[in-house]
């Protein structure tokens, strides 16, 4: 019998077939109670404020988006960065372009990788724990 063809008797090998079922109405909204503690806090607090706070851009002095790109580490310095980086598209137009780019056609910088760890680390040290 050629390879491909028959049925192979798979459970010999410790594994079982299952015929393959569709899915074409799968909403996992519906299937989540109404009474779920999450989806009842989704409808009392407003979290849109927090989404700029947990996504990955920075915005420029003229309000225009700069994306995260990848996470590497800093060959000289051997530490976790974020890189960001603009499209050369965006920066067309700018009065501040000259300023802001340098040499470069695109606006492009890394952070550190735990730059909210010291951010939070220096708003505590600032604060009323700290002094």
């Amino acid at each position: 019998m050629p390879i491909g063809e028959g049925i192979v008797p798979l459970g010999m090998q410790g594994k079982k077939h299952y015929p393959e079922k569709l899915f074409n109405d799968f909403r996992l909204s519906e299937r989540v109670s109404e009474h779920n503690f999450y989806r009842r806090l989704n409808d009392a607090i407003d979290l849109r404020s927090l989404y700029p706070l947990t996504k990955g851009y920075y915005l420029c002095p003229q309000g225009k988006v700069i994306p995260f790109k990848k996470v590497f580490l800093d060959s000289r310095t051997k530490t976790k960065k974020k890189s960001y980086r603009a499209s050369s598209k965006i920066c067309k137009g700018c009065p501040l372009r000259a300023t802001c780019l340098g040499k470069v056609h695109e606006k492009q910088f890394s952070v550190t990788y735990y730059r909210a760890e010291y951010e939070r680390n220096i708003e505590r040290v600032n604060g009323r724990e700290g002094r």
